[in-house]
């Protein structure tokens, strides 16, 4: 029978960082967010320091220097790199997977339950015969969890990352695990629906899974009714066997100081359109919609006067220059003198397969291969290699202090050893 199966990394932008930097390996370490704003990530010492995700890096400093703690800024194209890595590797040890998040990946495991009695299961052998491949070839430490669903499985890989490691949850283990979590903690609960079931006298997933089936779908609906299943180890949700491309993209990110000067906030936009639209291209796509985004502070006296313009083009293009010009020409039509921006973005949409787009016999045709060859250059020298606005726009405008470099993207960022 085959299970599905859900490994994650652990404290992944944490192992990140600690992959070029081993002396760090048992030391406090934090990843801050955009402009080194909040906590976003927290290895399991700062954890046991008692730090909340998501708190005021601010309101920690202090704390952070008195503990030892090391801060980094967040490094998102390592992060990225990293992600890649890893599900390049779980492809090659397993028969079909699908990625769920930046770190996480469900796949599938055939798995006799008769063997799962054995003090030496080969199925649990097998798990960590993979944990063992990914962190030897990749370098950051995983965990994985194996049940019927994948709602389950998501509760099993919770357990797997407080044990070995490693854990197939059988109905056994379920069954008394389900008395002792709150029906909150489980994947896809939000608060809204948690206190539904609250107020509906359901406060576990043991009480879900008894109550009667009737009364769970006229209360909650279809949603009530699948989580239910899954809890009960029927298969509501299956891994996607197709590559789905996504229904938009999106790159975006706050200052850290507010401007108009329109020559940096137009930096600070083609460097969002040109990552978007790079992530279009990799993923074998076109859009035929850039929604841009300039935003003052929401706290501001400015908070309503933001620039939100949606473009639509003639036919869908995977081309920067088209998705460049529609942008900067739309911004400098909506820019408003005197209003300090804080935030700028793009969102690419109306997102189709490259080849099945159909183009129109009025839009402009441009040659193709000088984009290829611009993302094979970044590829090699990293994502600033060539741009259209030139310079490193990324930094013009954030905040990144304690930013730790390129070392998987770019050739003068990677680390040297000496040896004596």
């Amino acid at each position: 029978m085959k299970w599905i199966a859900l490994l994650d990394c652990n404290n992944f932008f944490v192992s990140c960082e600690r992959l070029f930097r081993p002396d760090l390996a048992k030391q406090p370490v934090v990843v801050l967010s955009s402009n080194d704003g909040c906590v976003v990530a927290r290895s399991q010492e700062v954890k046991d320091m008692g730090i909340p995700m998501g708190v005021p890096h601010f309101n920690v400093k202090d704390e952070f220097k008195r503990a030892g703690v090391v801060v980094f800024s967040s490094n998102f194209t390592l992060y990225r790199d990293i992600s890649a890595r890893v599900m390049r590797t779980l492809r090659e040890e397993v028969e079909h997977m699908s990625q769920y998040s930046v770190d996480e990946a469900f796949f599938t495991l055939e798995i006799d339950e008769a063997d799962l009695k054995n003090k030496g299961s080969r199925a649990v052998g097998e798990l960590q015969r993979i944990k063992a491949v990914m962190e030897q070839k990749v370098g950051v430490p995983v965990s994985i969890g194996v049940a019927r669903t994948k709602t389950l499985a998501k509760v099993a890989n919770h357990m797997a990352k407080k044990g070995p490691g490693v854990l197939v949850l059988t109905d056994e283990i379920w069954q008394e695990a389900s008395h002792n979590m709150i029906i909150g903690e489980l994947w896809g609960v939000g608060r809204g629906l948690s206190e539904r079931f609250t107020k509906a006298g359901i406060t576990t997933p043991r009480e879900l899974m008894q109550a009667d089936p009737a009364r769970i779908s006229q209360v909650f609906g279809v949603v009530g009714s699948r989580l239910q299943n899954e809890l009960l180890g029927r298969q509501a949700t299956t891994l996607d066997r197709t590559l789905e491309l996504q229904h938009s993209i999106m790159s975006t990110r706050s200052f850290g100081d507010a401007t108009n000067d329109l020559t940096a906030i137009e930096r600070a936009l083609a460097h969002h359109i040109e990552h978007a639209v790079a992530e279009l291209r990799d993923m074998g796509g076109v859009a035929s919609t850039l929604r841009i985004l300039v935003q003052p502070s929401r706290f501001s006296d400015f908070a309503f006067q933001g620039i939100g313009h949606e473009v639509t083009l003639d036919a869908p293009s995977d081309d920067t220059r088209v998705f460049l010009s529609a942008g900067i020409r739309a911004l400098r039509d909506l820019h408003r003198p005197g209003v300090p921006y804080k935030k700028a973005g793009a969102v690419l949409s109306g997102i189709t397969d490259k080849r099945t787009a159909t183009n129109s016999l009025f839009a402009p045709t441009l040659d193709s291969s000088l984009m290829s060859v611009i993302d094979t250059i970044n590829q090699r020298f990293g994502p600033d290699g060539v741009t259209f606005f030139g310079g490193n726009k990324r930094n013009t405008l954030t905040k990144s202090a304690h930013h730790s470099g390129q070392p998987t993207t770019r050739w003068q960022a990677i680390p040297s050893v000496k040896a004596n």
